[in-house]
């Protein structure tokens, strides 16, 4: 890694704005959204899985 910065537009009270971060920071922070995310659907996919199976036995 270098010790780059990103420029991220975020939003501001309603506007638009650039902020300068860490390549590092931005990188992190980007896969532990990623991986959340990742943990949000297996949760809701197993939670899926689990009613189909509790219909399929009490039909």
């Amino acid at each position: 890694m270098t010790d780059d910065k990103w420029f991220v537009p975020v939003e501001k009270n309603g506007q638009l704005e650039t902020m300068v971060v860490d390549e590092i920071d931005y990188l992190r922070n980007y896969y532990e959204i990623a991986n959340e995310l990742f943990d949000e659907v297996q949760s809701k996919k197993a939670d899926l899985l689990m009613e189909k199976r509790i219909l399929k036995s009490h039909a």
